[in-house]
């Protein structure tokens, strides 16, 4: 398997990462591409990340954990990613 192709909406990788559910993420801000995920490393890993990345305009995002499990790390990469800013309040 090639862990460097990433599908929209899945982790990417082996072992149990393939059968871990990944929250549903929101298109790209930029563009609205359907964004894809890879996933390095693994609860049994010194280290470990995921990255968000749009493959239409190239925007990604990268979390990364230490000592945090790969299920958490999924949650909160999946929230950063998901987290829009809201209008910029007009200065009167």
């Amino acid at each position: 398997m090639d862990i460097d192709k990433c599908r929209a909406g899945r982790p990417i990788g082996t072992g149990s990462a393939m059968s871990d559910h990944f929250p549903a993420l929101l298109p790209c801000p930029f563009c609205g591409g359907i964004p894809g995920i890879h996933e390095r490393g693994n609860d049994h890993t010194r280290t470990r990340s995921v990255t968000i990345k749009c493959p239409a305009c190239r925007c990604e995002r990268t979390d990364a954990a230490m000592r945090n499990p790969m299920a958490w790390l999924r949650e909160v990469a999946a929230e950063n990613w998901n987290t829009r800013k809201g209008p910029a309040a007009k200065e009167e």
